[in-house]
């Protein structure tokens, strides 16, 4: 199966929920600047069934409030299947919290493409060498500043917590985090060659998965993302 979002556009209304701002570029494009406009958007959320060609479930969501990362583990947790599955994701939805849900929910089995080199990158991966690997790696994952204070090589969420104030400064930037204090977050990560056909040029790219590797080789990884 595979999730993914997408926007469609709604007749323009001032009094939308719907309504946001959205930036566009001017028309002609010499000087090629961004300009905010207003519109009204909805998010669509689908679980798609790759295999059957057919769609499992759809959520909506306002534009400006979206977070497709929580509307996929939504969907995953109400997903009421008999036999085990695989889910693809694209880059959008690299998050430890997801990972976690996923290792956690029984039958399922993520694949999900993760940011390799810009400042959203997971420092390991950044790390990892020019060239096919196939790696156990193990996250380990706090909400707690006494704990990163400790532990400075431990991964920090800005999770949102009560007991210590309810409102944060609008720059301080939260990730969802529904786990312990303390987590440490098992990932199979393999790094794959993809040469491109028509620049001729090498690209790498790398997948977090907890499907094994004997029953998936890095071989067969490719193909399988692949059908996203």
């Amino acid at each position: 199966m595979a999730i993914d979002g997408s926007d469609f556009a709604l007749p323009y209304d001032k009094h939308s929920p719907f309504l946001c701002n959205i930036q566009t570029r001017k028309k002609p494009l010499a000087d090629n600047k961004l300009t905010t406009k207003g519109a009204c958007l909805i998010l669509t959320n689908i679980l798609y069934d790759i295999t059957n060609c057919c769609y499992l479930d759809c959520l909506l969501q306002s534009r400006k409030g979206m977070d497709e990362r929580s509307a996929a583990v939504h969907m995953l947790q109400t997903l009421r299947l008999q036999h085990r599955y695989i889910v693809l994701m694209d880059r959008g939805y690299e998050s430890f919290s997801l990972f976690e849900h996923g290792n956690r929910l029984p039958d399922c089995n993520y694949v999900v493409r993760l940011r390799t080199k810009d400042k959203g990158a997971i420092r390991e991966i950044s790390a990892l060498p020019d060239q096919e690997c196939d790696l156990e790696m193990t996250f380990n994952i706090t909400n707690s500043a006494k704990q990163k204070k400790l532990h400075p090589e431990y991964h920090k969420i800005n999770a949102p917590n009560r007991r210590y104030k309810d409102k944060y400064s609008p720059k301080y930037r939260t990730a969802h985090w529904d786990f312990e204090s303390f987590c440490p977050v098992h990932c199979r990560i393999v790094k794959l060659k993809i040469n491109d056909p028509l620049s001729g040029k090498t690209k790498w790219e790398v997948l977090a998965t907890n499907l094994s590797p004997s029953d998936f080789p890095l071989s067969e990884m490719r193909n399988l993302y692949h059908l996203r």
